[in-house]
């Protein structure tokens, strides 16, 4: 109710897909009828499963809005390319940012491995667990995979213990900020190998510490890592690709670095007051003002 007064001119809806786009649909109406500008910003994952060949409510939704953004330049085309709506931007997601300068891990006979997330075969982490389990006798005594997180944990335990990766990987459940800042600071390489990906935040946040990433280039992903800059890309679910990048990092080091400082490079570009500036023009182009960057930021 506060928001329908006339101070505000924009509404900026977040949403995902699926049931919470239908959901936040009903905003896009109320706000529409009541003669605000409308900006739908969409964040899922799926949506271009979700969207399909077509919907016509989903398509009716979007040409409502006055603009359409998108977290990465993959999502943007799309929408762009199933002409949903004739202005359609991409708005990173963006970070808070270290500003420290970047400090390799202490030296160790384990090349540590990390990912958080969600555990399920979306994020690729069971493939990150198969490739260890068929190659455990090559990777033990060589790799630590520390997991931060929460889901199917079911199947996560069934792999563990079918190929006995107790000493290999460490379950350390869901992970607070202080949980996360000490194991990016204790990491050697992020691995998070994910079937499908709007942006990437935890990829985002592991370059933001120095971390060289094994990655694909699935949706955003491809807006955050470059294969042999600041990472290397695999084929989703291409167990001898995870294996082959595995192997590479563990026994390069001066690779690792090089690829974590390119990631620190990288990550800067995300960080929030340039995501700041980039949505202030935004607001500001919704509602015909020219924008100036001397200018004041829009409330």
């Amino acid at each position: 109710l506060r928001y329908l007064s006339g101070r505000y001119q924009v509404a900026h809806i977040h949403s995902s897909s699926f049931s919470d786009f239908y959901r936040s649909s009903l905003f896009v109406i109320l706000f529409k009828i009541l003669g605000k500008k409308i900006i739908i910003q969409m964040h899922g994952a799926k949506f271009d499963e979700f969207y399909g060949s077509g919907k016509k409510y989903v398509k009716k939704i979007f040409r409502m809005a006055d603009m359409v953004l998108s977290v990465s330049y993959y999502y943007a085309k799309f929408m762009q390319d199933n002409h949903l709506n004739e202005n359609v931007e991409c708005l990173h997601n963006g970070i808070t940012g270290r500003n420290k300068d970047y400090i390799p891990p202490t030296k160790s006979d384990l090349v540590k491995f990390s990912y958080f997330g969600a555990i399920d075969n979306r994020k690729g982490i069971f493939d990150v667990l198969e490739t260890i389990g068929e190659n455990r006798d090559k990777l033990a005594g060589k790799i630590k995979l520390t997991i931060g997180g929460v889901g199917d944990m079911s199947k996560f335990n069934a792999i563990v213990e079918k190929y006995d990766l107790n000493n290999i990987v460490e379950y350390s459940g869901w992970l607070d900020k202080n949980a996360k800042d000490k194991l990016l600071s204790t990491t050697d390489v992020f691995i998070h190998p994910s079937h499908s990906e709007s942006f990437g935040i935890s990829i985002l946040e592991a370059m933001d510490y120095g971390l060289p990433i094994i990655t694909t280039s699935i949706g955003g992903i491809p807006d955050l890592v470059t294969d042999g800059i600041n990472g290397i890309i695999v084929t989703p679910g291409d167990r001898q690709q995870i294996m082959s990048a595995m192997m590479k990092l563990i026994s390069d080091e001066k690779l690792r670095i090089k690829l974590g400082a390119n990631s620190i490079i990288a990550a800067k570009k995300f960080y929030l007051p340039e995501i700041e500036t980039h949505l202030n023009a935004l607001y500001q182009s919704v509602i015909g003002y020219n924008y100036n960057t001397n200018d004041k930021h829009i409330k």
